[in-house]
């Protein structure tokens, strides 16, 4: 896969994951009425599906030499 265009790409559900947990770190940091409830729905919802999932247990590290592996099947 070749990415034409930067603001474009595709991200693994590990990364997901870890976005999801640092932006539910911000909701947490902020005042109870200042909070987005539909937000904090998604991140719960799509965070308790990706528990369920290799998502868990996926380090970078083994992404980025999964990611060099598979590049001469572009």
């Amino acid at each position: 896969m070749e990415v034409l265009d930067s603001r474009h790409t595709v991200i693994t559900n590990a990364e997901v994951l870890r976005l999801l947990q640092n932006r539910r770190k911000q909701q947490n940091e902020l005042p109870k009425d200042q909070r987005s409830k539909i937000l904090g729905t998604v991140i719960y919802e799509t965070s308790k599906y990706l528990q369920g999932t290799p998502a868990v247990t996926q380090k970078n590290a083994d992404i980025e030499k999964f990611i060099r592996a598979a590049a001469p099947f572009k």
